[in-house]
């Protein structure tokens, strides 16, 4: 089995599919996709949130990677808008806590966030006042996080690539090709 820096560069340079640019930023990457594997792997679900420009990629992860035609079982990874539709009136009023009990008695506080988007806007919020979450941050470095540009031309392209290669990494832990 090889370990997650060393099993990353050799997807990357591997897969035609994806670009040099992640490959340069693997060191930054390899921990917190690791982080966040061994949680779901230890059985906790995943609370995906985006801002309102990559709500379509919260769609997309979430039917892409639980894809019956990809012959494995499902990952618990959950739309926060689809779970609490009432999901920006609660984080706009400050009354996140009535959303946080609910995930508390629903998923026995056994849940982390994953944020998608820019650092500025409300929803990041409920993502990074919570300890455990993945981060996917634009336009503001903050720690524990994958740094983005929103206006990078590219950046549609280069998240696609970031949710493709968490996909091949919760492949290759499900087989036992790669330990974390």
């Amino acid at each position: 089995m090889k370990e997650i820096l060393n099993w990353t560069l050799d997807t990357l340079r591997s897969d035609n599919a994806m670009m040099s640019w992640l490959e340069e930023r693997r060191y930054e990457w390899a921990p917190l996709i690791k982080d966040a594997i061994v949680h779901i792997m230890n059985g906790a679900s995943v609370m995906l949130v985006t801002d309102n420009e990559r709500e379509w990629l919260s769609r997309y992860i979430v039917s892409n990677i639980n894809n019956p035609s990809k012959n494995r079982p499902f990952f618990p990874i959950y739309e926060m808008n689809k779970l609490i539709p009432n999901l920006d009136y609660l984080v706009a009023t400050q009354n996140m806590q009535v959303a946080s009990d609910m995930l508390d008695i629903s998923f026995k506080d056994h849940y982390f966030y994953w944020y998608i988007g820019r650092a500025n806007h409300q929803n990041a919020t409920i993502a990074k006042d919570f300890g455990h979450s993945l981060l996917w941050m634009m336009d503001e470095e903050v720690q524990n996080s994958f740094f983005l540009r929103s206006a990078d031309e590219l950046i549609d392209l280069k998240l696609m690539h970031m949710v493709r290669l968490f996909d091949k990494t919760l492949d290759a832990v499900m087989i036992g090709e790669l330990e974390v």
